[in-house]
């Protein structure tokens, strides 16, 4: 009788270590896939991306944005609490403008393109404001770069149909082979457009998912008062449309940035994804 309660005790024993061990294992299987993906600057995800619906919803009051500054939101709608951090900074030192806002930035931990908004108040502001699609909008970018741009082209694409897309006084817009390219007239001075997207657009395609209200829109469409800007802040990146992805140029960014976050080699790179400037908030996973 002892003898088989020695066996069950032993039994039970490696029962249990069995368990533990496998559980151990599994654990640090998990945390390597989780540190391999934040390295890699990719997020965990269940392999369901925004639909297109939902991309237009989100692009339609965006997509007419002069490239470069388009791609700066792009990446710092990935940094959701470092927009808020900028935001209430500008609002605070208002009276810095030009050089003395590029030294102070200088001296701010918070990812280069977040810095480079503050250039542009409104925007940031706008992206403050309305976190929630600021996090949509940069989630849905780190899911699919490729399919966020690619929307952006179908809604300028839309847009010129409509001949509510064409160069001004204030814009430069090209098509070179499918791509709809956008810039300022002026490389030192931008402008930010409004526009009302039903107008823009013509009638909405998805009814169920109207354009999302960034900022009031106009009954038509128009610019802003053009803000003046260095080499540094109009033209350190721009969009990759066919390739899908955003490029850095680092040696233009010393004005205001410290160091930028790149993937690879030389002054112009792709952007890469830093989860240290995400400062703990979760990432989308549907």
């Amino acid at each position: 009788m002892r003898k088989y309660k020695n066996y069950l005790q032993v039994l039970t024993f490696f029962m249990v270590a069995s368990f533990l061990l496998s559980s151990l294992v599994i654990a640090q299987i998990a945390v390597a896939k989780e540190a391999t993906a934040q390295s890699s600057g990719k997020t965990a995800s269940s392999g369901e991306s925004a639909s297109q619906e939902e991309l237009a919803q989100i692009l339609a009051p965006i997509a007419l944005y002069p490239d470069t500054l388009l791609a700066q939101m792009f990446m710092a709608a990935t940094y959701p609490l470092e927009i808020v951090e900028a935001a209430r900074f500008v609002k605070e030192k208002s009276s810095l403008k030009d050089d003395a806002l590029d030294k102070a930035l200088k001296e701010k931990e918070w990812d280069v393109s977040v810095k480079s908004l503050c250039h542009f108040p409104t925007v940031l502001a706008s992206l403050s404001e309305h976190l929630d699609a600021t996090k949509r909008l940069g989630d849905y970018f780190l899911d699919d770069q490729k399919a966020v741009m690619d929307m952006v082209q179908t809604l300028r694409t839309k847009a010129m149909e409509e001949g509510n897309l064409k160069t001004t006084e204030e814009q430069k817009v090209t098509e070179e082979e499918k791509i709809i390219i956008i810039e300022s007239a002026n490389p030192q001075v931008v402008y930010v457009p409004s526009y009302s997207c039903t107008y823009v657009y013509g009638s909405w395609w998805y009814p169920h998912y109207p354009p999302y209200v960034w900022y009031p829109p106009p009954p038509r469409y128009g610019f802003g008062v053009g803000i003046v800007v260095g080499i540094g802040i109009g033209r350190w990146c721009s969009p990759n449309w066919r390739r899908g992805d955003i490029n850095v140029n680092i040696n233009r960014t010393n004005n205001f940035n410290k160091n930028v976050n790149i993937g690879g080699k030389g002054d112009r790179q792709s952007w890469t994804h830093n989860p240290k400037h995400r400062q703990g908030v979760a990432y989308n996973n549907k």
